[in-house]
């Protein structure tokens, strides 16, 4: 007996640490959901990537989290800064789409470059940020980046 409720213990206290979804809710992956290249005058580009996570629910309603990155790369195709907005969306499936959240942040791979100014706000159903990164050379600014990232959720969960 005593051997049972040992056992019956251990292979409780294992259950106990798995993550297991609250309530109904699901756990996703993030996923890749697209990726474009848009090439600039000079041979400058920027691959543009969209990401999703959803935490689905058996209602009709969920939480639906997601990005959008910005990463910058010189005419010789080296990667100089990476800038991402972050959206949390409330999705009432086939009605609307919410925006409750929005975040950036940036990395930078070249010391060359700095952010100089960003920001973000939540606005419908789009998370919004405004950055700008300036290239300087011997404290002087050579090359200036502005720029507005938009991630916008549809009424059905989809993200572009």
């Amino acid at each position: 007996m005593k051997r049972s409720i040992c056992l019956f213990l251990s292979i409780l206290l294992t259950l106990s640490t798995l993550p297991f979804p609250t309530s109904a809710e699901s756990y996703a992956e993030t996923v890749l959901v697209s990726k474009t290249t848009e090439f600039l005058a000079d041979g400058s580009y920027v691959l543009i990537a969209i990401y999703e996570n959803s935490v689905q629910t058996r209602s009709s309603t969920y939480k639906k989290y997601g990005s959008k990155a910005y990463t910058f790369y010189n005419a010789s195709g080296e990667a100089l800064w990476k800038y991402t907005v972050d959206g949390v969306f409330t999705v009432n499936i086939g009605v609307s789409a919410v925006c409750t959240t929005s975040v950036h942040n940036y990395e930078i791979y070249n010391s060359n470059w700095s952010c100089s100014s960003a920001n973000s706000y939540a606005s419908g159903n789009q998370a919004i940020s405004n950055g700008e990164f300036v290239k300087k050379l011997l404290g002087i600014t050579v090359e200036r980046e502005s720029f507005q990232v938009v991630l916008t959720c549809n009424s059905n969960g989809n993200l572009s």
